[in-house]
């Protein structure tokens, strides 16, 4: 291949994968390439009155079915609708009219290059509980030269312990809109960082009230932690000497600047190879 068609593939790729959903920018280049896709509850029962089942099926096209089985073993098709949540990172699928106590139903999701099945037995309702638990902190522990980070944490009550792993868990510190962590656990966690050098951006120093929230995917909390202050301490030691230089961590470019990036290298790169011109000059 001659340098100018590297060159024009470079940036041919560097356009589909600015441009196009991921699966789609890998495809046209030539690369096969199937998203991770997800279905939850993971667990075999559900409450007849969970709100739906959640798909976090990667770059959209999948088909989910879900079919009640009846005691002979047919299967009966079920009217379902969906709802975006969790940023358009998932999909609620809901049961017009509910699920049905005692009914076993079978779910199939399918994307463009794996398939899910799994069946639900469902249960009796669940009662919302009266507290999702108790909330705790860790001492303060050091990040880099200018920033530490505290642990808190939730210890769900025995009366919220059923909803692990059903509904989706949220984070408030002194009113602020609460902040959605993902699925609930036992125990759930939440990292503030703190602002040890004054610098400001970060939580400050001294007492802060937090609390835990919890709910169906999809729809508002219903439940929530005691509100609990805690308070943030720097630590007493001190901090790791500073290496200077760029930050670590820092969010990889992604769609569009990916692609730019991607330009941005190739055109070095022809510059860097470009042929020097017969009969330059020598400097003396």
């Amino acid at each position: 291949m001659t340098q100018p068609s590297r060159i024009h593939l470079v940036l041919f790729v560097a356009a589909v994968i600015g441009t196009a959903s991921p699966a789609a920018a890998w495809s046209d280049a030539g690369v096969d390439y199937c998203p991770i896709s997800t279905l939850r509850p993971d667990t075999s029962e559900i409450p007849s009155d969970l709100p739906g089942l959640v798909g976090s099926y990667a770059f959209g096209g999948d088909t989910i079915t879900i079919e009640r089985v009846h005691e002979d073993g047919t299967l009966e098709p079920v009217e379902t609708t969906t709802m975006i949540v969790s940023r358009g990172s998932e999909t609620l699928i809901a049961v017009v009219g509910g699920w049905v106590e005692g009914a076993r139903y079978r779910v199939s999701a399918m994307s463009a290059c794996e398939e899910d099945e799994r069946f639900y037995d469902v249960g009796a309702p669940i009662t919302t509980p009266p507290s999702l638990g108790t909330v705790r902190s860790d001492p303060a522990r050091w990040m880099d030269a200018d920033r530490a980070v505290t642990d808190v944490w939730l210890d769900l009550s025995a009366e919220a312990a059923p909803f692990a792993g059903l509904w989706d868990v949220y984070f408030e510190i002194d009113g602020h809109e609460p902040r959605r962590l993902g699925v609930l656990s036992d125990p759930a966690q939440s990292s503030l960082n703190l602002d040890c050098d004054g610098r400001g951006g970060l939580w400050s120093e001294g007492p802060h009230e937090v609390r835990f929230q919890a709910g169906p995917p999809g729809a508002d909390p219903i439940a929530t932690s005691p509100l609990t202050t805690i308070t943030l301490t720097c630590p007493a030691s001190d901090p790791p000497p500073s290496t200077g230089g760029c930050s670590v961590g820092a969010p990889a470019p992604s769609g569009r600047l990916a692609g730019l990036a991607i330009a941005g290298l190739a055109l070095v790169f022809a510059r860097r190879r470009r042929p020097r011109t017969v009969g330059r000059r020598a400097r003396g």
